[in-house]
């Protein structure tokens, strides 16, 4: 089956048919109620497609609980929240292909694998996760830094591994395109949190909406 692709403006002609070849593509400036399109496909898009002045409302994305990709012609200026679709798991530079261990594909007891893709010059900021993560490279050649700087150089049939914590904490920097598995042993959303390091304090945070998109936010009651 296609992935499914949102195009919510008019766009290039050739293109349009390009991506309508490859993908099953639908037109949500064409739809006699977008509302209700948006509706019917909110748990199939996987990308969506858009320009810069048009952008893509913050509404859109958070009713696009599956959507990897956003796609835009043009830089956007203002109309596109970067910081929710990273939040999102939308990065800059990046596309993410769930293979096993969500509802929609294919469900486990304990283990995610994804197949993630980046481009050229991609930057992921320095980062660690509360569980283990592996990483298989699959093509292309990358930097990755640990937590004190030091540069381990990546290329097909690397295998990088990052234990829990701070310990495993580490960035990528994307020489050419990039294509991994990553894999993770749990299928729990809220265990699967990014904490970002400041290389300078080598303190720790994160974003208290991210918490909540991640599920990771409860209050024991006292009462």
């Amino acid at each position: 089956m296609k992935p499914e692709v949102l195009v919510l403006v008019p766009i290039y002609a050739p293109t349009l048919a390009e991506l309508e070849r490859e993908f099953s593509v639908h037109k949500l400036w064409a739809a006699r109620d977008p509302d209700a399109l948006v509706r019917k496909l909110s748990g199939n898009v996987r990308a969506v497609v858009t320009s810069g002045s048009s952008g893509i409302a913050a509404e859109l994305i958070e009713a696009l609980p599956n959507l990897e990709i956003i796609g835009c012609f043009g830089t956007p200026r203002g109309t596109v929240d970067v910081a929710l679709a990273r939040r999102r798991g939308v990065t800059d530079g990046q596309t993410y292909q769930r293979l096993v261990g969500w509802p929609e594909v294919q469900e486990t007891d304990r283990v995610r694998l994804g197949r993630a893709t980046y481009k050229p010059g991609t930057y992921e900021q320095l980062h660690w996760h509360p569980i283990e993560a592996c990483y298989y490279v699959i093509s292309g050649h990358a930097t990755v830094r640990d937590v004190n700087g030091k540069e381990y150089p990546v290329s097909a049939g690397s295998i990088i591994y990052a234990p829990a914590g701070i310990a495993g904490a580490h960035e990528w920097e994307v020489r050419e395109s990039l294509e991994l598995l990553d894999i993770r042993a749990t299928n729990e959303t809220h265990r699967k949190i990014q904490f970002t390091v400041d290389k300078k304090t080598k303190r720790s945070f994160i974003d208290l909406a991210d918490l909540a998109y991640r599920e990771a936010i409860s209050f024991k009651s006292h009462y």
